[in-house]
């Protein structure tokens, strides 16, 4: 892919052509490079197989049919700067002064400005199927000139694409009650950004009608980040009009043409920053535009995280290895990891959430049990209220004493902490006795949306704690060292 500029001088029939070549299956490595510094680079050879071609139009008006092209080979990834290049006599009569810009779907915007928006073919030559439960019709229909895609089950992936930044644009009509949507920036099946719509019949007054939510490791975080989830003018049965600007770290969401944003998406939190499109049904997909580098002056970097940086907040702790889920049975002391070797420190995120599926894989290993420790000094002995959000079951234990227990499992119903079940301080509020000086504060977690002893959870998996009184306490940066 390549971002052509040129000049061109009517009288003499020369016209300088700068081409900048990013290739699209380097990994998300991107050659940048300011417009001008191109042009002054030394002049490199094109081959000439590749001289004069006309397969691309570079001219302001291209209704005669008459095309001049300069093409780049797919595999030559080099800068090339073509300077004084001399042009067919016959074609001067057609140009003036020429800028030209071909678009490149992995490129930033540090060039000057976005590129042209590119519409996406929906077709089966364009699109491949993940998964052998894919159910996909690739059809025309009068009205939709690209196509569109009836995709009933499963997954599909779009060919040769690399996106970073920019404006995605689509429509798509649920064909069923579901989570229907789509995946971007993704590196692999199990590294992307994902948005979806809940196609429910109340979907338009239900506080989770639309959600984003990183794709990491194979584990799709839905029940972590209930903040980037609320309720939208969507249309459960019909057409709805997607559009997302995607800058750095941020995203804003805008449902049915809104003016503003439906959905505010303060950070992006995959471990990707780019990669290709993935659709998930079941829905109907059409119109799908994507417009590099048109970010409508979103900042690319990350909102204060108000509820992160509150006071109380727990973000040091200790994450010791897994050990055997006994269902039925609660986990004693004694059953801790005990190599202090083997336990790791590791740091809350956004909204002060321990996010541990960053520490794991998804797959079809038993449930297990995780264990992490944390430290607080107080000046007294005391007992302080404690706000801890969780996922499945939870066992909380002070220098060694288990003193609570609780469930925040999705199934059964009757087992859901508020908000739905998801993980937030609003889980639950227990009560912490300290000793004067140092105290170990152990968390042991069951982590699953079953109330059972099924395999390891494909969703969210993590905590966040916080002491409401901080008076007296201390806590401790890097634990018991």
């Amino acid at each position: 892919m390549a971002f052509l500029g040129g000049h061109y001088n009517a009288d003499s029939s020369e016209f300088a052509l700068a081409v900048n070549y990013i290739d699209s299956a380097s990994e998300g490595r991107q050659e940048h490079g300011d417009h001008n510094a191109a042009m002054r680079r030394p002049a490199k050879a094109i081959p000439e197989e590749f001289k004069w071609r006309t397969n691309t139009c570079i001219r302001a008006s291209c209704d005669t049919g008459d095309q001049l092209g300069q093409r780049i080979s797919p595999n030559d990834k080099r800068y090339i700067n073509l300077q004084k290049g001399k042009m067919p006599r016959s074609q001067s009569k057609f140009f003036g002064t020429i800028t030209v810009l071909l678009l490149s779907l992995d490129a930033s915007a540090s060039m000057s400005g976005p590129a042209a928006s590119q519409s996406i073919s929906m077709t089966s030559a364009h699109w491949h199927s993940l998964g052998n439960k894919t159910d996909v019709q690739y059809e025309e229909q009068e009205g939709f000139a690209d196509g569109i895609i009836r995709l009933k089950s499963g997954d599909i992936a779009l060919n040769n694409l690399s996106f970073r930044d920019g404006t995605i644009e689509f429509d798509m009509k649920p064909l069923a009650e579901d989570i229907p949507g789509i995946r971007f920036r993704v590196r692999d099946h199990q590294n992307a950004e994902e948005f979806y719509i809940r196609s429910l019949a109340d979907c338009r007054a239900e506080n989770d009608c639309i959600q984003y939510s990183p794709v990491i490791h194979g584990f799709m975080l839905w029940n972590v980040y209930p903040e980037y989830q609320v309720k939208a003018p969507v249309f459960p049965d019909g057409w709805n009009h997607v559009k997302l600007v995607v800058a750095g770290k941020r995203m804003n969401v805008f449902i049915n043409d809104a003016a503003q944003p439906t959905l505010e998406v303060a950070e992006l939190l995959a471990d990707t920053a780019e990669g290709g499109f993935e659709l998930h049904g079941p829905a109907v997909f059409a119109n799908l535009t994507v417009t590099p580098g048109k970010t409508d002056g979103l900042s690319p970097t990350p909102s204060v995280d108000e509820i992160g940086s509150t006071a109380g907040i727990v973000h040091a702790w200790k994450l010791g290895p897994l050990t055997d889920l006994h269902y039925g049975s609660a986990p004693t002391y004694a059953e801790r990891p005990q190599d202090h070797a083997s336990w790791t420190k590791i740091h809350s995120e956004r909204f002060g959430v321990v996010n541990l599926n960053r520490q794991f894989n998804a797959s079809q290993e038993p449930s297990s049990l995780t264990w992490l420790t944390t430290f607080v000094d107080s000046d007294r002995e005391q007992s302080k209220l404690a706000s801890l959000g969780w996922l499945g079951q939870v066992w909380i234990f002070v220098n060694g004493v288990l003193i609570a227990s609780d469930k925040n499992f999705y199934y059964p119903e009757s087992e859901r902490k508020r908000p739905d079940a998801r993980l937030s301080l609003e889980n639950g509020t227990y009560t912490i006795p300290l000793r004067r000086g140092r105290n170990e504060i152990t968390i042991v977690l069951h982590t699953s949306i079953h109330d059972d002893a099924r395999s390891r959870t494909p969703y969210g998996w993590g905590l966040a704690m916080r002491y409401n009184d901080l008076s007296g306490l201390t806590l401790q940066s890097t634990g018991n060292d």
